[in-house]
């Protein structure tokens, strides 16, 4: 939830800072008049267009980041072949961003599983049996056992995405 809040606010705010960032205008439009012969209306209207569009992005990339982390949530309870079968259904740039989730997720948990690990080893041989021991070893394996899905539906966007053509720079696990 919290990857979610994180995901969304940082696409609000890539948003805005692109909305902002534009080409400069051509020495023949409205905006390169001299002042005299634009009205304050004009201005203001103008300004108020733009910032319309702005919002209007802001609105598209907040509600992209939404669809793909809602995708990302739908495949946790569906099979493979039903996820096989939306991924054939979607465009390469879906594609790469629910490969680039499952990416981050499974690179996520193996840093997580690494740092359980070392702390596991760390402990003393007479507290191996330990309840503090046995609560770390569960959690290991929970997480290992987790990975293999992560990594299969991983594999089909990936896959998918192959057979599309699309972009897979930096989509290796």
């Amino acid at each position: 939830m919290k990857t979610l809040s994180f995901m969304l606010c940082l696409t609000v705010v890539c948003a805005v800072a692109l909305s902002g960032c534009r080409k400069k205008p051509k020495e023949n439009t409205e905006a390169s008049k001299p002042k005299s012969s634009v009205s304050l209306s004009e201005l203001g209207r103008d300004a108020m267009d733009k910032a319309a569009e702005g919002s209007d992005k802001a609105v598209e990339a907040v509600a992209k980041v939404l669809d793909i982390a809602q995708q990302f949530q739908a495949d946790q309870s569906s099979s493979l072949p039903e996820i096989s079968a939306r991924a054939k259904e979607m465009a390469a740039e879906n594609l790469r961003k629910m490969a680039e989730k499952y990416r981050d997720v499974i690179a996520a948990n193996q840093q997580k599983l690494k740092e359980l690990t070392e702390k596991f080893i760390a402990i003393p041989v007479l507290e191996k049996n330990s309840p503090e021991a046995d609560t770390l070893k569960a959690t290991i394996d929970q997480i290992y056992q987790g990975l293999d899905p992560l990594k299969q539906r991983f594999e089909v966007y990936y896959n998918a995405l192959k057979e599309k053509a699309g972009n897979l720079k930096g989509l290796e696990l």
